[in-house]
C-alpha cells in the first residue's frame, strides 16, 4: 500500500514522516499540489488547526484528481479532535489520525486505513466485474442503530455518556463486571465498549487485552476511562489494542470514540459489500467464486493493477491425497476437496478472491505482495493439514497442499500471470 506525506509546510510534514516511520512503514513527503511519481493509494494530509485552510486546499486537489487516491487521512494531534456525526457535512478526509499517540496505537490506525483502502477498492472492482458478466448488486443493508457498552462500576462520567450517547440517536448499556459484559458482548452487537478503569485499571486492561485474543470482538472500538493523573494505564491501553484511553472527564475522548466508531462501521459495510458481491458470484456449496466470475474477475484485477501500477499476487494450491495414502473413491476425493477449500476460502480476507477448479484452490489478493501471498499459502496449509476432510470412515484419508505464488509483473495480462502461477502443475492447462 503505497502512503504519502502531504503539507504545505517542511518542519510538520518530516516530523508525521518520522511518526510515521516509527510504525515501520515509509511514507515519501510530497508538498503542497505535487503528484507522487510513484502512485499514491492513501494520502495523509498534515492538518494542524493552524494550517487547516491549506490542508483541506491539498484534500480539494486530491479529490478533483482523475486518479484520486483511495483513501485521504487529515492527521492531527489528540487534542485536537476530529468533528462528530456519522453523516459529516466535510467529506473531504476518510478519517482522522491522531499522530501524537504511541506508534503501536498509531500502526494500528494505519493498519485499519489499509486494510479500508484495499477493501474499497476490491468493492469497486468487484462491482465492475459483476456487472460485467450480468450478475445484479446486492441490496445494502439499512443502518443500524448506535448502541455501546459500559462495563464497570458507575461514574459521573456515564451520566455524560449516556445524554452523549442518547443525542445520536443510541442506546447505551450497562455492565457492571466484566463477567456480564462479556455476557452481553457474545450476545448483542456493539459499536463500541467503554471501560471504567478509574477504580479498577488492572481489570480494565485485561478486558481490553482479551477482546484483542478475541476473533469475532477484535475490531470492536474500546475507551478506557481512567483517572486524570493516571498516565501508565492511559499508555497500557493502547499498546492493549484500545482505540481511546482518555481521563474520565475529559470531553475529547467521546470525539475521538467517535471517529473509532465511524471507522468501524465504514470498514464492516465495506466488509458486508465484499461479501454480498461473494455471494452473488460464488458457488453455493463452497462459498467460493464460480470459474466463470473468477477469470472475469482476474482480469478486472490485473487491468487495474497494470493502470494504477498497484501489486496483486495469486496463489495456488493443489489439494490431492498425501503422498502413500490410498486414492479414495472419486466421489470421497471430490468432497473432501471441496471442503478443504471451503475452509482455505474462510482463511482468507473479504478483499481476497478464491475460488476452486478442479483440484485446485486459487485466490486473487490485491494490494498483496508475493511475501504476503507466501504466508498466506503456508498458513492455509498448515491449518488445513490439521483438518480432516471427508472422512468419517477414514476412507479420504490425509491430504497434501503443493503450493505456487506469483506477483504480477508490470504490464502482464491475466491469462500469463495464470499460466505462470500453474506453472509447477504441469499436468493442468487452464486459461483466463
Amino acid at each position: 500500500m503505497r502512503l504519502t506525506v502531504r503539507s504545505f509546510d517542511a518542519l510538520p510534514a518530516f516530523a508525521l514522516k518520522e511518526a510515521v516511520a516509527a510504525t515501520g512503514r515509509e511514507a515519501p513527503i510530497l508538498f503542497g499540489y505535487g503528484l507522487s511519481p510513484e502512485g499514491e493509494d492513501i494520502a495523509i494530509v498534515e492538518a494542524d488547526p493552524a494550517r487547516a485552510t491549506e490542508a483541506r486546499a491539498i484534500a480539494e486537489m486530491l479529490r478533483a484528481q482523475d486518479e484520486t487516491p483511495l483513501l485521504v487521512l487529515a492527521a492531527t494531534r489528540s487534542d485536537c479532535p476530529p468533528p462528530e456525526g456519522f453523516e459529516r457535512t466535510d467529506a473531504l478526509f476518510d478519517a482522522t489520525l491522531a499522530t501524537d499517540v504511541a506508534p503501536a496505537a498509531l500502526g494500528r490506525q494505519l493498519e485499519r486505513a489499509e486494510r479500508m483502502a484495499t477493501g474499497k477498492f476490491e468493492l469497486a472492482m468487484r462491482r465492475a466485474t459483476a456487472r460485467r458478466i450480468g450478475c445484479a448488486d446486492p441490496a445494502g443493508a439499512a443502518p443500524k442503530k448506535l448502541k455501546l457498552l459500559y462495563v464497570g462500576a458507575p461514574l459521573p462520567a456515564y451520566l455524560s455518556l449516556e445524554r452523549w450517547v442518547a443525542g445520536h440517536g443510541g442506546a447505551l448499556s450497562a455492565a457492571f463486571t466484566s463477567f456480564s459484559g462479556f455476557d452481553h458482548l457474545h450476545d448483542e452487537a456493539f459499536d463500541a465498549l467503554v471501560v471504567n478503569a478509574v477504580s479498577d485499571p488492572s481489570t480494565a486492561l485485561s478486558i481490553c487485552g482479551a477482546l484483542r485474543r478475541n476473533a469475532g470482538l477484535f475490531h470492536l472500538p474500546t475507551c478506557l476511562l481512567t483517572a486524570p493523573e493516571d498516565e501508565a494505564t492511559r499508555q497500557a491501553a493502547f499498546d492493549k489494542g484500545a482505540a481511546v484511553a482518555a481521563a474520565a472527564e475529559d470531553p475529547r475522548a467521546l470525539s475521538w470514540l467517535f471517529e473509532a466508531i465511524r471507522l468501524e462501521r465504514a470498514r464492516t459495510a465495506i466488509e458486508r459489500g465484499l461479501l454480498a458481491y461473494r455471494d452473488v458470484m460464488s458457488a453455493p456449496r463452497t462459498g467460493l467464486f464460480r470459474t466463470e466470475a473468477f477469470y472475469a474477475h482476474l482480469e478486472t484485477l490485473a487491468q487495474e493493477h497494470i493502470r494504477r501500477a498497484r501489486i496483486l499476487s495469486l496463489l495456488a494450491l493443489k489439494i490431492s491425497p498425501a503422498f502413500g495414502a490410498r486414492r479414495p473413491e472419486a466421489q470421497t476425493l471430490s468432497r473432501a476437496v471441496a471442503e478443504a477449500a471451503g475452509l482455505a476460502g474462510r482463511l482468507l480476507r473479504a478483499s481476497d478472491t478464491p475460488a476452486l477448479i478442479g483440484d485446485l484452490f486459487i485466490a486473487a489478493l490485491p494490494n498483496t505482495a508475493i511475501g504476503g501471498a507466501l504466508r498466506t499459502a503456508e498458513r492455509i496449509s498448515a491449518v488445513a493439514d490439521c483438518a480432516t476432510f471427508a472422512a468419517e470412515d477414514g476412507s479420504a484419508g490425509p491430504l497434501s497442499f503443493a503450493q505456487s505464488v506469483v506477483q504480477q509483473e508490470p504490464g502482464e495480462s491475466a491469462s500469463s500471470l495464470l499460466k505462470r502461477l500453474l506453472a509447477p502443475f504441469d499436468e493442468r492447462a487452464l486459461t483466463a
